[in-house]
């Protein structure tokens, strides 16, 4: 999506201050996953990814019609952080595994969005235009941080995105 000197020229903040190794978070997902699949009646060993699912409103409904859903998140708990990549590399492992039916990804959009058009120095200030896709030049510090968070979060919705259309998941 981006182009390697656009993203090389953005830098990502230093690790988010966590509580729970990359081990624990591991062994956190896997449990979270045998636990929805445990309570499915449909597609018994498959389940559907709702990442980025803030209140886990469409997994759940899923999980209504008796399907394994998994509502996945930094809301639900540190080991959800997409931006680890213990996190996503256990996620394209199930992908690849033929254990996920589909996939939904709701990427925040605090850096994307066109709602941001304050004037330079506001604190609405725009982070990006159609020149500048991976962030306008001399932004504050904060505005740079949520660029790059960004810009990491959709690279990795770019990696999930082409794992599932290389083995026909839906996405």
């Amino acid at each position: 999506p981006f182009s390697r000197a656009a993203t090389d020229r953005v830098v990502l903040p230093p690790a988010r201050a966590t509580t729970v190794n990359d081990t624990n978070a591991t062994r956190l997902l896997k449990n979270a996953f045998s636990t929805a699949l445990h309570g499915a009646e449909r597609r018994r060993h498959q389940i559907f990814l709702d990442i980025f699912s803030g209140a886990g409103g469409v997994s759940a409904e899923l999980r209504k019609m008796g399907f394994a859903a998994l509502a996945m998140g930094i809301v639900h708990g540190e080991h959800f952080d997409m931006l680890r990549k213990s996190t996503e590399r256990l996620i394209l492992g199930w992908i690849r595994s033929s254990c996920v039916f589909g996939v939904l990804l709701a990427v925040d959009c605090s850096s994307w969005t066109v709602a941001l058009h304050g004037p330079p120095g506001s604190n609405w200030p725009p982070l990006r235009d159609a020149a500048h896709i991976a962030g306008l030049p001399g932004l504050r510090p904060g505005k740079q941080v949520s660029v790059s968070i960004g810009n990491a979060l959709a690279n990795f919705c770019c990696r999930i995105i082409r794992c599932c259309i290389s083995i026909g998941v839906p996405v």
